[in-house]
């Protein structure tokens, strides 16, 4: 279950391998996380991590975007464009999409409305 770093318990056990963006391992997976090691997660700009779920957890409730629909339409339309080739992990694919949808959408809203012409 991906969690976000801000979120994560210490006693939690890491489910896959922690890996920074310069492809540095910086956690193996079934550590089990402390808070100093949380702390460690945070200060490499870790922003989720894969943790072994329990039976008792919920699926997290969906949370209710900022923008309209048209403006997310718009935005999944311009991103699918570069998910065509889907990561091997689906859950970061997934995840990395709703993000990128986020951010465009985000930066659709900043540009100027075109001129709609008048009567």
């Amino acid at each position: 279950m991906m969690v976000p770093v801000d979120k994560l318990e210490a006693g939690m056990e890491v489910a896959a391998d922690v890996i920074n963006y310069n492809q540095v391992l910086l956690m193996t997976k079934g550590t089990t996380l402390t808070q100093s090691y949380i702390r460690t997660l945070k200060m490499w700009g870790i922003e989720v991590v894969n943790v072994v779920s329990s039976e008792a957890d919920s699926p997290p409730a969906p949370v209710a975007s900022a923008f309209s629909d048209d403006l997310m339409n718009a935005a999944e339309q311009l991103v699918n464009k570069r998910f065509i080739h889907v990561l091997d992990n689906t859950v970061m694919a997934a995840i990395l999409k709703k993000i990128a949808i986020e951010r465009t959408a985000r930066d659709l809203a900043a540009q100027p409305s075109p001129k709609q012409p008048t009567a």
